[in-house]
């Protein structure tokens, strides 16, 4: 355990000692001093928590990079892989799924890459790359679309 994280622990100790003296003391309700020791703890959590998630994001940051590369070189199978670790690295980074899906989409791997797309929607929907991902899934519903409207014109009526 670093440094911050004691720092951050003892100051987050302080703070819940200082909500139950006030409630002793009748400063504030038992509602109030559980609303402030729940907010506190939320706090404190997200500041923990988010260094190791910051680092892995940052592994996942630098596996991206890497498969960008790979699939700008056309090396699209371990492109594949390096997304796939960011993915592992970091669950909620929809660029890492929007790459994924482009790399299966030039192996071929239309099921599979529209997956990914969805999933880039779904895990960061305001993000550049769920509007990049959620734009691909629409070309290939407008593709299906127009594939239905020519079979049904060369086929005619029945």
């Amino acid at each position: 355990m670093g440094i911050p994280v004691i720092r951050r622990t003892r100051h987050y100790i302080k703070d819940l000692w200082k909500h139950l003296r006030r409630a002793a003391r009748r400063k504030e309700s038992a509602r109030e001093a559980l609303a402030g020791a729940a907010r506190d703890t939320g706090d404190y959590t997200k500041k923990v928590l988010r260094r190791s998630a910051s680092h892995d994001h940052k592994l996942a940051n630098k596996a991206v990079q890497r498969g960008r590369d790979q699939y700008n070189q056309r090396r699209y199978i371990e492109a594949v892989e390096s997304f796939r670790q960011a993915i592992d690295l970091d669950p909620n980074y929809g660029r890492a799924y929007l790459y994924l899906g482009n790399a299966l989409y030039q192996q071929g791997e239309e099921g599979p890459a529209r997956f990914a797309w969805k999933r880039a929607t779904e895990v960061d929907p305001t993000s550049d790359s769920a509007v990049s991902a959620l734009r691909k899934l629409e070309k290939f519903e407008v593709d299906a679309q127009a594939t239905v409207t020519y079979l049904t014109e060369k086929m005619g009526p029945r």
